[in-house]
């Protein structure tokens, strides 16, 4: 798809403490693992390096974070990293009502209303003075709403407008969550500007003499909320703080979905007025909704974001930089905050972790109390990585590091443990080990405050898992360890480092990419591009069914996949047997999860040389029976209300490439399908989707 880079940070690093090289490389090994294999990747952006909250604020202690701040730059400049983004949003870092608005299609956005959200400010944080912020009718709708709330749905909208961070799964409490308000009791728009600008002044110089790109994130939503000033919302706020240190490394993150809220922002116009200075960009669009306050996430061509304007004054800022020969000329784009696709996936475990270490020692001592080993007791990699998130979790928290260990033992499907001390530190009985699923890790990932994470943990230990028998010592083997960067004094006991037995790479992508219990059809799977597809999701757990007309090939490619593989001759272009092997497939081995329409043919000639029955041919193979076989798929997925259905497309579809007319046109024609099939199946629960590889060995 033309990924070249990627945006990440390192989340598990306390807010306002250094990024140390060790820790940046560790993360680009991650990212680069698979460089020599497959399309190049590197850490592009850093998304974000967070300002703690003492410089927001003014404090005293703001110099000794803003130099951690600077020593970070950098470090990662040190690393090769040329891009920064940051935020300046006090307290919350953005604001939503609704993290599931059904849209026309079936699939689920962000949404905010502005009464929703002055029901939590009036009535359930009940904020001293809020009512002066909001129109007599709004507050009288929001009372009145308030009253015909269920518990569950005050609880749902709580913990929506306390969560802290886009894709993050922590938040604050709303025990604490008025203590963090009232911080900002006495600083209004002006004192926090001049915070800001105090700020940029003495880091971005540092970002200059380093080489990097410092782009600060427009605040989300771009006007105030419960009576915390917004001081990056408009083309003024923009423009301001370019001119408060007027060199090239203080620039913008140019989010069209944060400042496209505001219907007095011109986006292509500050594309224009500010293009030199944008480092960063987020093609996203919102759509305002009849109360001008209200808004939601729109595809990228149905909101309120004129995106072809913008886009044409981007790419002019790229030709200009092209022309003035500038070393950058290309600007890292993501397109983020995409509808969520129905599906039946369960919830994962979180990655997202940005705990603080806990200022007082005795509060650490308890959480030092919780556990003496994580166990990954599976083979697979993700479990690996389900115990290292919790590792990380608990070390951000008390800095206690708590080894994490491979283990063997009865067979789970949840095979991750903790082993608690002797210590009754659960209520229970120490002597067991309790099992850690992915709901119960997000059920700790959702307390943002110390006590309430400790709460969670234990309260997930006591109530929702089960026990299980306890591993001997001796079916222990240690695993890969993080680097300690925690002073000593702070340290409950530190385990020393272990060697690990999986790569970083390997982990994080059996962590995201599960297919257990899933059975999936791959056509064309004896060879080439089909026989990867099929081992990376036997590898993930699923049952694979290959798919040609060779049987000796496909043979000997089942029994390299080994367990979980299986074979079946079939001609895909002899459509007379396509109803047939779909029932065949899950009459064996139960309903079809996902089908990879793989299989194809092509013909390298003159385009002028081809004949009638030559063009046929390869428009019946590869779009006819692809569309054959689909449908055969789809009739019974759409019942279900469940499957992805993955066309194997190619990038001749969009390149002129000599001598294979044909089969660009085939393709071409299996793009359209694609759009066409997405936009109807999606509201029934079958996702459609393409991908158009391009040479390949």
């Amino acid at each position: 798809a033309g990924c070249v880079g990627v945006v990440t940070a390192l989340h598990q690093l306390p807010v306002g403490a250094v990024w140390p090289v060790s820790e940046i490389e560790a993360r680009q090994q991650l990212v680069e693992a698979d460089n020599a294999t497959h399309s190049p990747l590197h850490w592009a952006v850093v998304e974000s390096l967070p300002v703690h909250e003492d410089i927001k604020k003014g404090r005293s202690s703001r110099d000794q974070y803003i130099a951690h701040y600077q020593q970070s730059l950098r470090n990662l400049a040190a690393c090769g990293i040329r891009t920064v983004c940051y935020n300046f949003m006090p307290v919350l870092d953005w604001s939503r009502t609704d993290l599931g608005y059904e849209m026309p299609d079936g699939s689920r956005a962000l949404r905010f209303v502005w009464q929703d959200f002055a029901v939590f400010d009036l009535c359930i944080l009940k904020r001293p003075g809020a009512s002066a912020d909001y129109e007599v009718a709004v507050a009288q709708a929001a009372q009145q709403q308030f009253g015909d709330m269920s518990a569950e749905a005050i609880t749902q909208l709580t913990n929506t407008v306390l969560l802290g961070l886009p894709g993050s799964e922590e938040s604050f409490e709303l025990s604490n969550f008025q203590a963090a308000l009232d911080e900002y009791a006495s600083i209004d728009a002006d004192t926090l500007t001049a915070n800001l600008h105090y700020f940029i002044q003495q880091v971005a110089p540092v970002a200059e003499e380093v080489g990097i790109g410092l782009c600060i994130h427009p605040d989300d939503p771009p006007f105030p909320l419960l009576g915390l000033p917004r001081v990056v919302s408009t083309e003024a706020h923009l423009a301001a703080l370019l001119a408060a240190c007027d060199v090239r490394a203080n620039g913008l993150t140019f989010c069209t979905g944060s400042l496209g809220v505001r219907p007095d922002n011109d986006l292509a116009g500050m594309v224009e007025r500010f293009g030199e200075r944008i480092h960063f960009v987020h093609l996203r669009t919102t759509k305002r909704e009849e109360n001008p306050r209200n808004f939601h996430e729109a595809a990228h061509l149905a909101g309120d974001v004129d995106m072809y304007a913008v886009v044409q004054a981007l790419v002019r800022e790229e030709l200009r930089r092209t022309a003035a020969g500038e070393e950058i000329t290309a600007l890292p784009m993501r397109p983020d905050h995409a509808a969520a696709m129905p599906s039946r996936a369960d919830s994962t475990c979180s990655l997202w972790l940005k705990y603080d270490l806990l200022a007082a020692f005795g509060q650490r001592a308890q959480y030092c109390a919780v556990a003496q080993y994580f166990v990954a007791k599976s083979n697979k990699v993700g479990v690996h990585t389900v115990a290292s998130v919790w590792q990380r979790r608990l070390w951000s928290l008390s800095g206690q590091l708590v080894p994490l260990m491979a283990g063997t033992g009865s067979p789970r499907r949840s095979s991750v443990l903790s082993i608690a001390p002797p210590a009754n530190v659960f209520g229970i009985s120490a002597s067991k080990g309790y099992r850690i699923s992915s709901r119960s890790s997000r059920a700790v990932a959702t307390a943002r405050g110390s006590e309430g994470a400790l709460r969670r943990m234990r309260a997930a230990a006591a109530t929702s898992l089960q026990p299980i028998s306890v591993l001997s010592p001796g079916t222990l083997v240690p695993l890969a360890q993080p680097e300690a960067n925690f002073d000593s004094t702070a340290k409950c006991g530190m385990a020393p480092g272990y060697e690990a037995t999986t790569s970083p790479a390997q982990q994080l992508y059996a962590a995201v990419f599960s297919l257990a219990g899933r059975v999936a059809l791959v056509t064309g799977g004896g060879t080439g591009i089909g026989l990867e597809i099929a081992r990376c999701m036997v590898a993930a757990g699923a049952t694979v069914i290959i798919t040609g007309r060779r049987e000796a090939v496909l043979s000997e490619s089942a029994a390299e996949l080994g367990e979980g593989a299986h074979f079946v001759v079939n001609d895909v272009s002899d459509l007379s047997g396509t109803e047939a092997l779909i029932e065949q497939l899950e009459a064996e081995h139960g309903p079809l999860d996902i089908l990879v329409n793989n299989a194809g043919i092509n013909m390298k000639k003159p385009a002028l040389e081809v004949t009638d029955e030559d063009f046929s041919r390869i428009i019946h193979t590869n779009l006819n029976a692809v569309f054959a076989l689909t449908r055969a798929a789809a009739r019974r997925m759409v019942t279900r209300r469940s499957g992805s259905i993955l066309m194997i497309s190619s990038m001749a579809a969009y390149y002129g490439i000599d001598r294979v007319v044909a089969y660009a046109a085939s393709k071409s024609a299996v793009e359209g399908m694609v759009k066409v099939l997405a936009s109807e199946l999606s509201a029934q629960g079958v996702r459609v989707n393409a991908i158009a590889p391009g040479f390949i060995e």
